[in-house]
């Protein structure tokens, strides 16, 4: 995602540092939870098989943290 922004390779610019930055990293998280924790498959293991954190994130190989990150963006 946004390849065409780091060409070949990350330069500590202006644009890196800038709140644009930040606009791409939130873009780029959103889309690897996406892959990795999709929404359907996090809730159906959530609610059939009864999972907690922990589980899932031991289920999905991703950090408590990051499933922890990830239900509460199911909350709301």
């Amino acid at each position: 995602m946004h390849r065409d922004l780091i060409e070949s390779g990350i330069v500590d610019d202006t644009m890196y540092r800038s709140s644009l930055s930040n606009f791409y990293e939130v873009q780029a998280n959103k889309m690897a939870a996406d892959i990795l924790m999709p929404i359907r498959l996090v809730k159906r293991w959530r609610d059939l098989m009864q999972m907690d954190v922990v589980q899932l994130a031991k289920a999905f190989q991703v950090s408590t943290a990051s499933m922890q990150i990830r239900l509460d963006g199911l909350k709301s």
